[in-house]
């Protein structure tokens, strides 16, 4: 590139400044600087800027202590179902009499359809919670339909021995009084025999109808990937993503990334105190370090700020730091390791 005010045609001032210039960028790029927005120019694009709060709060030691992370993820307590989730409610046993529809999608009324028994309101329940209460709805409604049909039963009982002893004809008060004691003990015998009968058959038919719930789609839980990443967006929560599972998901980090200001930030309630943690993720892809490789957990936002222009300027003109990275993982020691193949 020959930059000669002759050649350019320039005023003095300019051809003495654009050698300057060609000079300083040639030099960062032997250097290899991957700045001033790998020198692709313009340089320090804010269109995501990192609040000044955010930052504050993010650089707190206190923040992320009790978070879990990469090489400590926990099963997390059982969460609610909602809206747009989809449960699967069905017999356990072959040999069910009941019949359910297949799997429900929770709808925006917050219910699901049972069939036979009817709507069920499941948003904001637990699967376990879903599990007791939907069966003891289906035990209700199979003892209140075999109560029914028992008391039926036994009216037409009494009326059918009612009306056989009156065909029986008049007899004499001695005689009569003892065949009615004989009949009422006959009755009481029969009745309790028709009791346990019909006990024995309703815990049976209870036990044939035991249901089982399952969470088959949790498409309500989403975490969000925002900023300088290449594909944004909300990804649906499946329960053992790390903040590098989600910037992967998104893409990875853009260009124009500001690598040392990365932060996931937890939702709440206006008035609630926040928390914001760093992430710092050249350790994690470079170092292996898990300590800010945080698990994500439902509502949680990734948030990759632009570089501004000092920063970027900042990092262009300190190409010969290893360092290069704000190093907020301490610990950069290699480990010990056996010599030779095993």
């Amino acid at each position: 590139m020959n930059c000669s005010a002759n050649n350019l045609n320039l005023n003095p001032m300019t051809g003495r400044l654009i050698p300057a210039i060609c000079g300083g960028l040639l030099l960062l790029a032997i250097c290899g600087c991957s700045s001033l927005s790998s020198l692709g120019i313009p340089v320090g694009n804010s269109s995501n800027k990192l609040l000044s709060s955010a930052k504050k709060i993010s650089e707190a030691p206190s923040q992320a202590v009790l978070t879990s992370k990469e090489l400590q993820l926990a099963t997390l307590d059982s969460l609610a179902v909602d809206v747009g989730d989809t449960v699967s409610v069905e017999p356990v046993s072959f040999d069910a009499t009941i019949r359910l529809p297949g799997d429900q999608t929770v709808k925006p009324d917050g219910r699901i359809s049972l069939g036979e028994f009817g709507p069920f309101f499941a948003a904001g329940k637990s699967v376990e919670q879903l599990q007791l209460e939907i069966q003891s709805l289906i035990d209700s409604s199979i003892s209140s339909r075999l109560e029914t049909e028992f008391a039926l039963q036994q009216q037409r009982t009494e009326q059918q021995d009612s009306d056989e002893l009156v065909l029986d004809g008049p007899t004499d008060d001695e005689q009569d009084k003892d065949v009615l004691q004989d009949q009422q003990a006959r009755d009481r015998a029969q009745a309790r025999q028709a009791r346990r009968a019909f006990d024995d058959d309703r815990e049976t038919q209870l036990r044939q109808n035991r249901i089982s719930v399952r969470l088959t789609n949790w498409d309500s839980k989403k975490i969000y990937v925002l900023g300088e990443v290449n594909s944004p967006g909300s990804f649906v929560y499946q329960g053992n993503e790390t903040v590098l599972d989600a910037i992967i998901e998104a893409g990875g980090i853009g260009t124009k990334a500001n690598h040392h200001a990365i932060i996931v930030s937890r939702p709440s309630n206006c008035g609630d105190c926040k928390t914001v943690m760093k992430v710092c993720y050249d350790q994690i892809v470079q170092l292996g370090d898990a300590s800010t490789n945080y698990q994500l957990l439902p509502g949680d936002r990734v948030y990759v700020p632009s570089l501004s222009f000092m920063e970027d300027l900042r990092q262009t003109l300190r190409p010969f730091r290893n360092d290069h990275c704000p190093r907020c993982a301490p610990g950069t020691q290699g480990c010990d390791l056996p010599q030779g193949c095993q």
